[in-house]
């Protein structure tokens, strides 16, 4: 997954507000959905009560970013900017399409992982959860949920 080439992804305090822009609008797509699912009844209100839990953790920590970006900066994260937010926009995409239950929470914790690695302004953290970000919606294109 490294790609080494171009600029560095989460290098400047731009870049990481773009990155909680990306976040803010995952946070927005699965609530619209989580609420869309809910309302056709094919979640349970416990189970929407704590997706919509986890999801306000992913527009927390994204405001988090907006008020702090510059501690969050990365030196040398190994992945372009473009690539940081295609994986991003990615879960976007497939949060629009998951239905079932199980395959949105996992997503969603995976986001909030994410969130957090970016938050901590650690290579090695934003990377791995970048990683299992990915994995999450390739699956889910695959899978056609």
């Amino acid at each position: 997954m490294p790609n080494v080439g171009n600029t560095n992804g989460l290098s400047s305090v731009d870049k990481i507000i773009e990155a909680a822009d990306a976040l803010t609008g995952v946070a927005d797509m699965a609530q619209r959905r989580v609420k869309q699912q809910f309302d056709r009844k094919k979640i349970q209100q416990a189970q929407a009560q704590e997706l919509f839990a986890s999801i306000n953790q992913i527009r927390h920590i994204a405001n988090t970013l907006y008020t702090t970006a510059a501690a969050a900066v990365v030196k040398n994260l190994g992945e372009t900017q473009k690539a940081v937010l295609n994986i991003i926009n990615s879960a976007k995409g497939a949060i629009s399409k998951i239905a079932e239950t199980k395959k949105m929470i996992d997503l969603v914790a995976d986001l909030i992982a994410l969130a957090a690695a970016i938050n901590s302004g650690k290579a090695g953290p934003i990377l791995a959860s970048l990683k299992e970000v990915k994995k999450d919606t390739e699956e889910l294109s695959e899978d056609g949920s």
